[in-house]
């Protein structure tokens, strides 16, 4: 399928957005993934991260988890999406309506992760990867990838829009694809976001 002119400016847009969003782990701030074998993080890494996620003083919002990661340097899927979502749900080569930023988590039992996905649609209910449109993008902070995952490898490629991923990033692609997943909300919870103007408003 070739892609047209809108689709692929819609495209590269997101691939700059979700450059700039992972920028914060791998260029300004380094935060550890706990859960990452190759992080090398320590038991007090560790200890930190249960610490200020159990803390009864804090908020729990998309800025707490902002700040507790940066403070501490380290988080986990959760803290480090919730990230990615800030940066991107007020990007502007994101644009709101046509876009949709949604920060997601797995929802079959057996595998626990939280993600953002871009795309064209919102996400309602129930997902699976296969039923979104070609411009999809997903985000991952913890493993700090990003890719379109309706975009065949090659046509990827030609474009300039492939991003080869590591074991790491490749299993937890898999994952991501094999299982269903939510938009936070709903029966995960309201979860606070960053509007562009630094508004908080709950997604």
């Amino acid at each position: 399928m070739a892609l047209g002119v809108v689709q692929l400016e819609i495209l590269k847009k997101r691939k700059r957005a979700a450059k700039s969003a992972l920028r914060f782990f791998k260029d300004i701030k380094s935060v550890k993934s706990t859960n990452n074998p190759f992080a090398f993080t320590t038991d007090e890494d560790d200890n930190n991260l249960g610490w200020y996620r159990n803390d009864p003083n804090t908020d729990n919002s998309i800025v707490q988890s902002f700040e507790d990661a940066a403070w501490f340097g380290v988080g986990n899927c959760e803290e480090k999406g919730r990230i990615c979502y800030a940066s991107l749900v007020g990007n502007p080569m994101i644009p709101a309506p046509t876009s949709n930023v949604a920060l997601c988590s797995s929802y079959d039992f057996g595998y626990d992760h939280v993600f953002v996905v871009v795309a064209d649609v919102a996400i309602t209910g129930r997902s699976k990867l296969n039923a979104l449109p070609i411009t999809t993008m997903i985000v991952d902070g913890w493993t700090e990838d990003w890719y379109f995952p309706q975009l065949p490898w090659t046509q990827a490629k030609y474009y300039g829009l492939g991003n080869t991923p590591n074991p790491r990033q490749l299993y937890v692609r898999t994952q991501i694809a094999r299982h269903a997943f939510a938009r936070k909300g709903g029966v995960y919870g309201a979860v606070p976001g960053i509007g562009p103007q630094g508004v908080v408003f709950n997604t």
